[in-house]
């Protein structure tokens, strides 16, 4: 695995344990952002990994994917794809959307399932 490939890695768990710890504190946006950018640092590992390339400075998960020839099964796909439009309120004032305690629960639950498949992809289709 190359060495770019783990610090995506590392940053990806960072951000994870991170949106754990907001979750605890009740703070439901904040784990919805970190859940997202856990899932993109992972996804940019996946690129430097399969495409051989620094990955786009962008946020969209289904974009990152492609680029990295990442196809998630159908129980992943689709909450990769909510994820991408969950997130886009996070970041702006002017989107008013309320997170649920629920809803936060289960981002990291699945964000949990998706971190450990795009792990396993990455071991198993490495070199």
């Amino acid at each position: 695995m190359k060495e770019q490939t783990r610090k995506w890695i590392a940053l990806s768990d960072e951000d994870f344990n991170a949106a754990q710890v907001m979750l605890a504190s009740r703070q439901y946006r904040w784990t919805i952002f970190l859940c997202h950018i856990a899932t993109e640092k992972l996804l940019k590992g996946c690129v430097v990994e399969f495409a051989d390339e620094y990955p786009p400075k962008i946020h969209m998960l289904v974009r990152l994917a492609e680029k990295a020839d990442v196809t998630f099964p159908e129980n992943l796909k689709s909450f990769v794809e909510e994820m991408s439009d969950k997130s886009i309120p996070t970041r702006y004032p002017e989107e008013d959307v309320t997170y649920t305690e629920s809803g936060a629960h289960a981002a990291v639950d699945k964000t949990r399932e998706v971190l450990e498949w795009l792990k396993q992809q990455l071991t198993s289709r490495a070199p």
